[in-house]
């Protein structure tokens, strides 16, 4: 039988987005004691507090959600948005920065980070990629990305890693 308390994340952030944001935090305050590890529950949590302008007071909820999730891209531009907003532009560029790297293309954060005198050579998603994002498959494999194509490097058989031995089919 499951127990419907584990799902007041969904529940109080559909009461956020319908504009009961007071019963949202009530019920985030309730179930977050009894359930520590909700990163859902955090993050709505901070969204409430966020839009009513307690922006001190939904940082703690969007860390510990950070702390249960290191990528949450919605903790991540949040806690960047609250330094903003509170004049401390290094923390906010931090926040940012450390968003792009989980969510480089994100067009929006890369606006706030030139705002906040953040880095100017990132390109929003509509500009063609610096250089291809390099992912690891096996150690004598290398495929690249870019926003033209996804494939292997070059005509010829791709080249291990320095250091490594290749692997021989």
């Amino acid at each position: 039988h499951e127990n419907p308390k584990k799902f007041f994340a969904p529940f109080a952030n559909e009461l956020r987005k319908t504009g009961q944001v007071d019963r949202a935090i009530l019920i985030c305050q309730k179930h977050l004691g009894e359930q520590p590890a909700s990163m859902n529950g955090f993050v709505v949590y901070g969204q409430c507090l966020f839009e009513l302008g307690q922006l001190d007071e939904a940082r703690g909820p969007f860390e510990s959600a950070l702390a249960l999730d290191p990528e949450n891209l919605i903790a991540l531009r949040h806690l960047g948005d609250i330094a903003r907003l509170g004049g401390d532009t290094e923390t906010a560029r931090s926040w940012y920065t450390r968003l792009l790297e989980f969510d480089r293309r994100n067009d929006e954060v890369i606006a706030l980070l030139e705002e906040v005198g953040g880095r100017q050579d990132v390109e929003p998603a509509s500009g063609p990629s610096r250089a291809p994002n390099i992912i690891s498959v096996a150690p004598s494999v290398r495929v690249t990305a870019s926003s033209q194509a996804v494939g292997l490097t070059g005509d010829a058989p791709p080249m291990p890693p320095r250091g490594s031995t290749p692997i021989r089919p």
